[in-house]
């Protein structure tokens, strides 16, 4: 039980603390840390009385001045505040006009006006001995109710826990041991829902200098182009953080450091501007070397620089957040039926194969939604915002001071790899490339630029940038195609068959009895009766084969 006390010792820390803090600011002072209901009642006291504290003050009796108010409020013989003070607080009885002058006549000498507030701190709660316990049975990630609590602690001993009690314990709780607490709903989901959270200030960026990229899933289901099932591909898009504007997008199978690339490079060819700095995720598609590496990587060779976000913190991607939710809520939403997100009503994906199969439903192609999106993004752009002081985001990229790329646009969306020279040639994935000038390099690494769709030549150049020229291909494996991004989806699907074989070997395995018939026979004759025979003799069960004529 040393465990389960400790929240009710937090909890009483906390309710302490919380008390004291008024008390603390205002140096101990209890008239300012009292709650204003109470001292708003004082105030209205001390109007009321305070012609009879006077009269007190100059000798008269307490007794005496105490009935000659009672006298005055019984014949509505009253000022406009001790009118206002009666309606308040009701006609008083003697005894407790006494009390109050008494109380303020102490308060006078004191200096406390304190003590003419309302004593009454409400109603003591008792303390039954479960309340530690129900803490910790509450503060669970399986969430239990508070009925359910209260059933447990019965079970436990606890008799007095009834269902209305422990409801209202747990409902006085605070914020931090509530229904909301980290334990209940998970620290990680705590800190982004219920954590202090600063925006960030994009006042001080300028139009292209930064831009966020991210991948999602489409909400939308397409026809495959290769196979006509349905389909979900992934949208990669970067947006300028400063203007809201569509930087580069692209649509592919699913997140890489491909995606990534050709959304970036799409970006930077049809604006003709290099960001400076690219906000992105931990995920695949980014931390990998064709993007990452110091001397190889996309982002060294263009000249952005890339900043990781925090894992698992949607609050520092909201501004690439924010546009998928628009996409999704005014856009892919209007696809009707073919519209998959987590809110579209159940029943109606649930036979999409048997009505695709029997051709009462087509899919959109995957034409035809890039169109639609495109179409989307321009009416976005031409949006006023709230947040931009209400320009659209063309209107704040039209601000745009260009970064100009040093790059060809067929190096740009060409990556780069660093190969060692061996007798006038370089090895690259499986590859052969040769050419005349690499003899003068041999031994030396190169840099060396290849097609992912053509793996005819590569482009050699030093690791200075100096062109040395192209090598042409002069072997490779007989098993390997001659695109790379062929091989890329050749490797892809055989990871996925392998997942799928591992599948078949656990449902074949499972499906194997986990006791033969003569073990379950043994234990059964074990466990059975004993059959009595004669006087006390026993004999256990026998168990026969029974042949069948």
């Amino acid at each position: 039980m040393v465990n389960a006390l400790r929240p009710f010792d937090t909890r009483q820390r906390a309710v302490t603390a919380i008390g004291q803090v008024p008390m603390l600011l205002n140096g101990g002072c209890a008239w300012s840390a009292a709650p204003q209901k109470k001292r708003e009642v004082a105030g209205q006291r001390l109007a009321l009385i305070n012609d009879a504290l006077e009269r007190v003050k100059r000798g008269a009796r307490v007794e005496t001045c105490a009935r000659l108010l009672i006298a005055q409020i019984g014949q509505d013989d009253l000022t406009m505040a001790q009118a206002v003070a009666i309606e308040a607080l009701g006609a008083p009885s003697l005894a407790t006009i006494k009390r109050w002058l008494n109380a303020a006549l102490t308060a006078q000498e004191s200096g406390d006006k304190a003590l003419v507030m309302p004593r009454h701190t409400g109603r003591v709660r008792k303390d039954y001995g479960w309340e530690a316990r129900a803490i910790e049975l509450f503060n669970t990630p399986s969430k239990a109710g508070k009925n359910n609590v209260a059933f447990k602690l019965r079970c436990e001993g606890f008799e007095t826990a009834t269902d209305s009690r422990v409801a209202s314990f747990l409902g006085k709780l605070p914020a931090t041991l509530g229904s909301q607490s980290p334990e209940r709903i998970g620290k990680h989901l705590h800190q982004l829902t219920h954590r202090a959270f600063y925006a960030r200030d994009w006042s001080s960026l300028k139009a292209g200098q930064m831009v966020a990229g991210d991948g999602h899933t489409i909400d939308v289901y397409l026809a495959n182009p290769v196979t006509g099932r349905p389909y979900r591909p992934e949208l990669t898009v970067f947006i300028d953080v400063y203007s809201g504007y569509i930087f580069g997008l692209h649509l592919s199978d699913s997140e890489s450091q491909v995606s990534t690339m050709f959304a970036l490079s799409n970006g930077i060819s049809r604006h003709q501007h290099v960001p400076l700095y690219a906000y992105l995720d931990r995920g695949p598609g980014y931390r990998g070397k064709m993007m990452s590496g110091a001397e190889t990587g996309f982002f060294a060779r263009v000249g952005i620089e890339p900043i990781a976000a925090l894992p698992g913190n949607p609050h520092g991607k909201g501004w690439i957040e924010q546009f998928f939710r628009i996409l999704r809520d005014n856009h892919d939403k209007f696809y009707g039926p073919d519209y998959c997100g987590n809110d579209q009503a159940a029943e109606v994906n649930r036979r999409i194969t048997v009505e695709i199969d029997s051709g009462r439903r087509t899919l959109p192609s995957v034409q035809a939604y890039a169109q639609s999106l495109a179409d989307f993004i321009e009416q976005y752009h031409h949006k006023a915002k709230p947040s931009r002081n209400g320009k659209t985001p063309a209107q704040l990229w039209a601000e745009l001071e260009r970064n100009e790329l040093h790059l060809s646009a067929a190096d740009l969306a060409r990556p780069t790899k660093v190969c060692t020279v061996r007798r006038q040639s370089v090895t690259l994935d499986g590859r052969v490339y040769q050419m005349l000038p690499l003899a003068y390099y041999d031994g030396r690494e190169v840099m060396v630029g290849y097609d992912l769709v053509d793996d005819a030549q590569v482009w050699v150049s030093t690791k200075a940038g100096e062109h040395l020229g192209i090598a042409k291909l002069v072997h490779k494996a007989p098993v390997i195609p001659a695109s790379r991004m062929d091989e890329r989806l050749l490797k892809a699907a055989q990871e996925k068959l392998k997942r799928v074989e591992r599948k078949r070997t656990e449902i074949i395995a499972r499906t194997a009895p986990v006791i033969d018939d003569q073990t379950r026979a043994r234990q059964l004759a074990e466990s059975a009766p004993a059959l009595t025979q004669g006087k006390g003799e026993t004999t256990p069960l026998q168990f026969v084969d029974l042949e069948l004529e």
